[in-house]
């Protein structure tokens, strides 16, 4: 709650990427564009474990406890945003994910042009 505001006071023309679990839902949730970056909990706990070094079991461990813990704490809470684009990353590499948000980017950006915005 007290970085709300501090989070909001840092959004200006042209605009900035936030990342976070409730950026979408809670921090600005009226943003032009909202990607929801999915990945099965076994993706996850192996990228994890290969970039840290950390045991595999253990990593995965501890990220079913953090995703239960942050969906169902009871100020803000994870969740996608109704209006979030969803894009799975399982089996992807970070160019091909980033690569496809630039497009919705740039697409969003010229229909928010053409429409006056």
């Amino acid at each position: 709650d007290a970085l709300r505001p501090v989070q909001r006071a840092l959004i200006r023309p042209p605009g900035l990427v936030m990342v976070g679990r409730d950026i979408g839902t809670v921090i600005v949730p009226d943003a032009p564009l909202k990607i929801w970056l999915n990945a099965s909990v076994e993706e996850r706990a192996r990228r994890r474990s290969r970039q840290t070094g950390e045991d595999y079991a253990a990593v995965l461990e501890g990220m079913l406890h953090r995703d239960r813990r942050d969906g169902s704490r009871a100020v803000a809470p994870m969740a996608r945003a109704a209006d979030a684009i969803g894009i799975e990353t399982d089996g992807r590499t970070p160019d091909a994910v980033i690569d496809e948000i630039v497009e919705l980017a740039r697409a969003r950006a010229r229909g928010r042009a053409s429409a006056g915005q």
